[in-house]
């Protein structure tokens, strides 16, 4: 594989989108649909949904250029699956014009879910990446964070979290802390966003931040 840097540990490697469409193909995307997503900005123009969906609908047909492909859970207190990693991008843009919110938010149930459809699905490369989307009003347990992380690993999985958090509150500090070491210990990281401009700026950052190369061991 070009352009790894071998450490001898585990080896992060930031590539062009040129670079992810030869080398990372899957990636599964996560995305809380809880009432609280309904939630318009501070601004009053846009609720967090209106801009999740505007930016799954760009990436769609981009990552369809680029030959890669991503695949698309929704979870609020239950999760469902909606397109498995593979699934035809024009089917997958014309579904998410019909996501709806309503539920409670229960990160904890959606997380393995996730992980565990990639499992079932893996990249060629042998490393799988899953972008979470919420706005984290919801407890998340240490003791399941230790858990999630251990299923992460086994099942070669990088976790990036995008946090909403519009009017700076941290109504739910366990869940943000837990959910930002969960990211760390599997390679991927936290950002929080406060309005729709930032989430636009994170959610690319984090989707096309693959981590392409993980050398086995740990």
């Amino acid at each position: 594989m070009k352009d790894v840097i071998e450490t001898g540990q585990r080896s992060l490697v930031d590539a062009s989108l040129d670079a992810m469409a030869e080398e990372f193909r899957h990636q599964f995307i996560l995305v809380d649909v809880s009432t609280s997503m309904q939630e318009k900005f501070a601004d009053g123009l846009q609720s967090k949904m209106h801009v999740a969906k505007q930016l799954l609908r760009e990436e769609a047909p981009r990552r369809a250029a680029l030959g890669a492909t991503f695949g698309l859970m929704l979870f609020n207190t239950g999760v469902r699956l909606m397109h498995r990693v593979g699934t035809d991008m024009r089917t997958v843009q014309l579904s998410i014009e019909a996501i709806t919110c309503d539920g409670g938010t229960r990160i904890a149930g959606a997380i393995p879910e996730g992980i565990g459809a990639l499992r079932d699905n893996p990249s060629p490369v042998g490393w799988n990446h899953l972008v979470v989307v919420t706005d984290g009003e919801d407890y998340y347990a240490a003791d399941l964070m230790e858990e999630h992380v251990a299923l992460a690993k086994k099942c070669n999985t990088s976790v990036d979290v995008l946090l909403i958090v519009p009017d700076k509150r941290r109504l739910y500090m366990a869940a943000e802390e837990n959910l930002r070491e969960l990211a760390k210990r599997t390679q991927g990281r936290l950002v929080t966003v406060q309005d729709a401009d930032s989430m636009q700026k994170a959610f690319r950052e984090v989707a096309h931040r693959p981590l392409l190369y993980l050398e086995s061991g740990q």
